[in-house]
């Protein structure tokens, strides 16, 4: 019997990947950088397991804008408190609750915002009308998913899937600390190490082993208050002709006007450590949706510059020490494939959507038309 097994790493990037770091994974027969999509897990993610980019999955960020929904019941009884005083209580009154939207949003404008989630219930199925690898596998494959271990086990169906994010969380807080990045770095090398020894002891030759991540991490050497500068220009109002959001990589602005849209370009067009997306690169990293749910202005930061305060790091500006979502065209935002098998690879580079194609091509599944990667053999 053929076995196909597949680790996914989050965060695993090409300058983490070495000798030192990843001595298991890096003695593995065969390794190359892959491409992944710009964004976060939520984009890369739906694209590794549909072999569709960005524009045909639907998934961009988490947050997006939305027909206006009604006042919760937190942004009514705090909305007459400056943000400065609400946005703290917000934060502990949400706490351990989920949220439709991140407590970071001022509670003036969180009801114009939804926060979407991506999970293995998504992923098993069609997303946008793009079948995932486990349609097409129904129900023989196993899927594994843990912040810190796995429990190892064979399904005994064609495919096991084992997906670990513990190593995003530590790099975030602890990229620029070598010692600490080894310490864990090793860890997830050696538990990748356990699970290939486990499959290889049964079954050898008939083991087909891959390792991906979806993206690596840059450290952050500049913090830009881009927010604060969007909102000292005068004569237009947040609320009512533009609406923001920020990724801590990128800024994204909802406008009311082209007039509107035309004095916030002016204004991030001064802002030397990033650049707006024109409409032409939007369609070359594959993000050019059919509407604005995103955003109408996605101003995009230069590696190693963080927007901060941002939505998701309000009051951590000393703890972050790695960030994600910059250009793909950036080294450290490449993610890892490493395989160990019987196939010869016979593309020369690497891109995120040529996972899912080449797994269907393995358990000699057919490859939808609409796949916008390639089968790696």
């Amino acid at each position: 019997m053929k076995k196909t097994v597949l680790v996914i790493i989050d965060s695993l990037g090409v300058k983490q990947f070495n000798e030192e770091n990843t001595p298991f994974l890096y003695s593995l027969s065969y390794y190359k950088p892959m491409n992944t999509c710009l964004g976060f897990s939520i984009s890369i993610l739906p694209s590794l397991y549909t072999g569709v980019y960005p524009n045909k999955h639907g998934y961009f960020t988490k947050i997006i804008k939305e027909k206006k929904n009604k006042k919760s019941i937190r942004a009514l009884l705090l909305n007459w408190l400056p943000d400065t005083i609400s946005r703290p209580i917000n934060y502990v009154i949400s706490y351990g609750i989920k949220s439709r939207v991140l407590p970071s949003i001022s509670l003036k404008y969180e009801h114009n915002f939804k926060m979407l989630d991506f999970n293995f219930k998504v992923a098993h199925k069609e997303i946008n009308n793009c079948p995932t690898i486990f349609n097409s596998l129904t129900n023989n494959f196993q899927y594994v998913i843990d912040t810190n271990d796995f429990k190892i086990s064979d399904s005994k169906k064609e495919i096991d899937v084992y997906y670990t994010i513990e190593i995003d969380r530590i790099m975030h807080l602890n990229l620029k600390n070598k010692k600490v990045m080894k310490k864990y770095l090793r860890k997830v090398d050696n538990k990748v190490k356990q699970i290939y020894n486990f499959y290889n002891e049964k079954y050898k030759e008939n083991l087909e082993f891959l390792v991906v991540s979806d993206h690596g991490q840059a450290d952050i050497q500049n913090r830009i208050n881009v927010l604060k500068r969007i909102k000292r220009i005068k004569n237009i109002k947040e609320g009512k002709d533009y609406l923001m959001f920020s990724d801590s990589t990128m800024a994204r602005f909802w406008t009311k006007s082209d007039k509107v849209k035309q004095i916030i370009i002016d204004v991030l067009s001064k802002v030397k450590q990033g650049n707006i997306i024109s409409k032409e690169e939007q369609k070359k990293l594959h993000i050019n949706f059919k509407n604005n749910r995103y955003g109408d202005i996605i101003f995009l930061m230069n590696e190693h510059n963080e927007i901060y305060p941002s939505h998701f790091h309000m009051y951590l500006k000393s703890n972050v020490h790695g960030l994600h979502g910059y250009h793909t065209d950036c080294e450290s935002m490449k993610g890892i494939f490493v395989y160990k098998g019987s196939k010869k690879i016979k593309k020369k580079q690497i891109n995120v959507v040529d996972i899912a194609p080449s797994l269907l091509k393995l358990n000699k599944k057919s490859i939808p038309k609409n796949t916008d990667g390639q089968s790696l053999w």
